[in-house]
């Protein structure tokens, strides 16, 4: 279609949203998750937490630029199908109450998806944290990060590679 690259016809076109599959291995599911929250947090200097074999106090994902909120992330590869129960989710919480410095926000990132059960943990927790003055804690649930993928097609494409809408309009300009 003569002209078609001005009009801007690809970037116009509404786009389907991808299911994506949750990563199979680990370090490829923790590096999502890293980039997931620099860009959710505003902030490149969220980097990977230690390394294997070093405690680590429930925290694989920590903002290190200085600033407040002082937050964390931890990655949890999970059974697509399940949910994070209570206890999975209060057993990771107190170790990151052990973290050496205070944290602010804490968030689970997981390829489980969110459940009521799941939910109502964590807003037991947050009042209970309140009371004592400790951190607010997030659930991610795989739901949340494909629509995150969707949004954020060049993040997508890093990890899952493919024609997306992101690298359709760097074709077309």
């Amino acid at each position: 279609m003569p002209g078609a690259r001005n009009l801007g016809v690809i970037s116009k076109m509404p786009t389907i949203p991808v299911k994506y599959p949750p990563p199979e291995d680990w370090p490829k599911f923790q590096r999502l998750c890293q980039r997931v929250l620099q860009r959710l947090w505003h902030s490149e200097n969220v980097e990977i937490y230690g390394r294997a074999g070093q405690r680590q106090h429930g925290v694989d994902l920590l903002d290190v630029s200085g600033t407040r909120p002082l937050r964390a992330g931890q990655c949890k590869l999970y059974d697509a199908s399940k949910a994070l129960s209570d206890r999975d989710i209060r057993a990771e919480v107190e170790q990151a109450e052990t973290f050496p410095v205070e944290l602010d926000f804490y968030l689970i990132m997981t390829t489980a998806q969110m459940s009521t059960e799941s939910q109502l943990a964590v807003l037991a927790i947050n009042r209970e944290h309140k009371e004592k003055g400790l951190f607010e804690v997030g659930l991610m649930g795989w739901g949340a990060i494909n629509d995150f993928l969707n949004e954020n097609c060049d993040v997508a494409e890093e990890f899952y590679g493919g024609l997306s809408p992101y690298s359709a309009e760097l074709i077309d300009s």
